[in-house]
């Protein structure tokens, strides 16, 4: 997600104000049996002041020989007897006083304005068999899947819970899906994925030559053991023919009363020949396993 506007109004006058209040004094202080009581003030301090004067007034006159300066109306009252009293009381009262100042904070929101978009998904192509599908170019293949309605619907909502949202205030917000630009991050994923591709290929080449190199030696082994088996078969063969032929001159000096000096090689052999010869005949089963166990060793 990515906020690409946001317009705050700000009021950045500030206002304060002071209040003063009075409350009466608490005399008695509340108890668990009896209420507090309480007065409008309680005395700080008194001051009493009294004068008291009785007799005759004074004017004075001037000098001896010299007529004095005091005026027709005091004269009159020269020598008159009079009495003065003058009481005066002055009491400091206390009270409770508060004073309380208030100060509105130095600005004040008129407005919130917020605009915001939302980036979709974007997915890989794929063929059927589940082959990633590549362009010319060799990158891969993606398709943009825009952000649905509900979800748009919810983002916005989020917005509003976290700007304090006031439609009265005027405030405003607008949510809205748009694709942003990925270039960096598609090329670096299609590197990686190159990558991969490059060692796939190098480890499918690497299993290709093993297995035709195993290929290779298992037909060189049974064309081996094949040219062996067909060496063998034509030396049994030499064999037989060369002793069918000395049998046959032997048969025919025989016939011909001839005598005939054999070896102690095809003396042995003729007596080989002739136990195998009565053994087949007398035990012809065990005969057949021991050819059989000739052949599987074959």
């Amino acid at each position: 997600m990515q906020i690409l506007k946001i317009d705050i109004k700000l009021d950045m006058s500030k206002e304060s104000s002071t209040a003063k209040e009075y409350s009466p004094v608490a005399v008695v202080p509340a108890t668990r049996y009896s209420a507090a009581q309480y007065a409008p003030s309680i005395a700080r301090s008194t001051q009493n002041t009294e004068e008291h004067f009785q007799g005759t007034g004074f004017s004075p006159e001037g000098p001896a020989g010299v007529e004095g300066q005091t005026t027709p109306a005091y004269k009159d009252l020269s020598n008159l007897v009079g009495k003065y009293d003058k009481t005066q009381q002055t009491t400091n009262n206390e009270i409770n006083e508060k004073n309380t100042t208030t100060e509105k904070q130095p600005w004040d929101i008129k407005g919130i304005g917020a605009g915001v978009a939302i980036d979709g998904v974007w997915k890989w192509k794929y063929d059927k068999g589940g082959k990633v599908l590549l362009n010319p170019d060799g990158s891969i293949q993606r398709e943009y899947v825009p952000v649905s309605d509900d979800d748009l619907a919810k983002a916005k909502s989020l917005i509003q819970a976290a700007i304090g949202f006031n439609r009265d205030r005027g405030d405003s917000v607008d949510v809205q899906t748009l694709p942003f630009d990925r270039t960096t991050q598609f090329t670096k994923e299609d590197g990686v994925f190159r990558r991969q591709l490059e060692v796939r290929r190098i480890i499918y080449g690497a299993l290709i030559g093993l297995g035709a190199l195993l290929i290779l030696a298992l037909a060189y082994r049974l064309i081996a053991k094949e040219l062996e088996r067909r060496r063998r078969l034509r030396e049994e063969e030499l064999a037989r023919q060369h002793q069918a032929m000395r049998e046959a001159a032997l048969r025919t000096a025989e016939e011909q009363g001839v005598e005939v000096e054999l070896s102690v090689e095809d003396r042995a052999r003729l007596e080989m020949q002739e136990n195998a010869a009565n053994m087949a005949r007398e035990h012809p089963e065990d005969v057949a396993q021991l050819i059989r166990t000739w052949l599987v060793e074959e």
